[in-house]
């Protein structure tokens, strides 16, 4: 056996590890567009305290006047339901969030768990261990 034939890089499994990579580009780069270019959420700057900026993406949903009376109406109406959820609401955790939505935690977690079990990467990582590539590079 020449040491040409021994197991290096085997052709098998290129597409295995180039596919998935090619595939995910414009999935990735359409994703940051996104990321950089939507505003983050009213709601959550004025959960977080950040009164002035969620104003200023309600305003700019309404028109851009930081004036207009449908914009401070709808600030007001925000965060008197954030005041009132941090009043009188349940706490933020993991345990609320699987006592509230327990079927959808699950089905998120096992959808999650499958395409982990039946994705490429774990293909060609079973595919690493089988010596039947690698006799056939050598003959």
């Amino acid at each position: 056996m020449a040491p040409s034939a021994v197991f290096t890089v085997p052709y098998w499994c290129i597409p295995c590890s180039r596919i998935p990579f090619d595939a995910g580009k414009p999935t990735v780069c359409s994703a940051y567009t996104l990321f950089v270019t939507i505003n983050p959420s009213e709601r959550w700057l004025i959960d977080t305290d950040k009164d002035e900026e969620g104003l200023r993406v309600l305003a700019d949903l309404h028109g851009g006047d930081l004036d207009n009376p449908v914009a401070r109406a709808e600030f007001r109406e925000i965060k008197e339901k954030v005041i009132f959820e941090r009043e009188h609401g349940e706490g933020r955790s993991y345990a609320v969030m699987w006592r509230r939505y327990r079927r959808r935690v699950l089905l998120a977690m096992s959808s999650q768990a499958f395409a982990q079990l039946v994705g490429l990467s774990s293909r060609c990582k079973d595919n690493l261990s089988d010596p039947a590539p690698a006799r056939m590079v050598s003959m």
